[in-house]
């Protein structure tokens, strides 16, 4: 009787000694390697990955179907978290709905409640003057169309070429999949956290 009780509790151990050793991996590795783009509300990238379960509540509600199950082959460890590709299908922010779906669904702390859709921070734009076509001499306003807060996040200079506001800018990728050069001239570089504020 004494050795099955010690048997359960060192296979107890055992579990929380491997879980927790895992659990530091996954922080360590994607601390080093943050740059997927995560659904709205997702904090740090070792934060998330220490709390998302990999349940895949948010890729079935997804309604635009943006977010994707994680498959890495140079981390495996990441295999199942929820990621999005935002040239091939950017987040709009559960447009015309009420809710932000992901994040209503998630049963745990990696996906928290925003504010308003205006403080989601997913990542920021950034512009590759090299290649965006304004810098060019080729008029275009693609990004501004798709972006969800044109006026606030897109601004142009005098000769119509566009920055990116910082404070504005919710990192959704609608302006990276929008872009017509056939390279992005203008990608989301996901941020350390996924809000600006965080609903109390």
């Amino acid at each position: 009787m004494r050795n099955l009780r010690r048997r359960h509790l060192l296979k107890a151990a055992g579990a929380v000694v491997g879980g927790t050793l895992i659990g530091g991996l996954v922080r360590v590795r994607l601390s080093q390697d943050p740059g997927r783009l995560r659904p709205p509300g997702a904090f740090a990238a070792d934060d998330f990955a220490s709390k998302c379960i990999r349940c895949q509540q948010c890729v079935v509600v997804c309604p635009r179907q943006c977010i994707i199950p994680e498959s890495s082959l140079a981390c495996f460890l990441s295999t199942g978290m929820p990621a999005i590709d935002a040239r091939q299908n950017p987040c709009d922010l559960c447009a015309g709905r009420e809710q932000l779906e992901c994040i209503a669904v998630c049963p745990t702390d990696a996906l928290m409640p925003v504010i308003s859709r205006r403080s989601v921070r997913m990542g920021l734009a950034r512009i590759d003057k090299q290649i965006c076509w304004p810098y060019q001499g080729i008029a275009c306003r693609a990004c501004w169309h798709a972006c969800p807060f044109a006026t606030d996040a897109i601004i142009f200079d005098p000769l119509g070429r566009p920055a990116v506001s910082a404070s504005a800018c919710v990192g959704c990728g609608l302006c990276e999949h929008a872009c017509l050069a056939e390279t992005a001239a203008i990608t989301v570089e996901p941020f350390a956290h996924g809000t600006a504020d965080i609903e109390v």
